[in-house]
């Protein structure tokens, strides 16, 4: 997987988002972190050993049963996350909540990608149009100053986490967007098909709200 980023900085500053990318699997991870952000190495640690040991049909021990509604790949997404966060709540915030974490698992396998979302960003399929795949839940606001957003899902501040997880087939030429935006614009749907690279897409997005401060990128299959 081959992938450009951009970022796009406002007044109203958010967190940058940690990628990761596997040298043994077609496998990234994002994670962006709300707090002290020390268990980013971490994360990517446990989910990437997890992840390689179940596709080496290494048997790996989960508490976790098996979902029979997903696929062998999804419910080691799955499992990996749960046995994770569980990790991450023990060990940063049982006490006092110093992190919260968004992340996006991308894990391609052959031609079928499969991904696990909490929170932040956004995740549309580039064909002859775009397509959601799954979508960040908008965010809460704080008291204090109702223009910052704070993300409504997160991962590690609780013993259980809630996620999307999913898979579909890629064809040649298929990309993946990524925003991490609170909505998308509406001209990006709409007039897409004049859409050539993420700079077009940076410019719609900042005429539709300049306020606020995002990232994204494009993704493209080698294979």
């Amino acid at each position: 997987m081959k992938m450009i980023e951009k970022n796009f900085t406002s007044q109203i500053l958010k967190p940058r988002t940690s990628i990761y990318k596997s040298s043994e699997m077609e496998l990234m991870i994002f994670l962006t972190p709300w707090g002290e952000g020390n268990s980013v190495e971490l994360i990517n640690d446990e989910i990437t050993k997890f992840l390689f040991a179940a596709q080496g049909d290494i048997e790996v021990t989960s508490p976790f049963e098996f979902n029979t509604s997903l696929s062998k790949v999804c419910n080691s997404l799955r499992m990996a996350t749960l046995i994770t966060n569980d990790r991450i709540y023990r060990t940063e915030n049982k006490n006092d909540i110093k992190t919260v974490y968004e992340m996006l698992i991308l894990y391609k396998d052959k031609n079928l990608l499969s991904w696990l979302q909490i929170g932040s960003p956004h995740v549309l399929l580039m064909k002859d149009n775009l397509y959601p795949i799954s979508c960040k839940t908008l965010a809460t606001r704080e008291k204090s100053n109702e223009h910052v957003p704070l993300p409504s899902q997160f991962f590690g501040a609780e013993p259980h986490c809630h996620f999307q997880v999913g898979s579909l087939p890629i064809e040649k030429n298929d990309k993946i967007l990524l925003l991490n935006c609170e909505l998308i614009s509406p001209n990006l749907w709409s007039q897409y098909s004049k859409i050539d690279s993420l700079d077009d897409i940076f410019k719609n997005q900042i005429k539709f709200n300049s306020n606020e401060s995002f990232w994204g990128s494009v993704i493209e299959f080698e294979s």
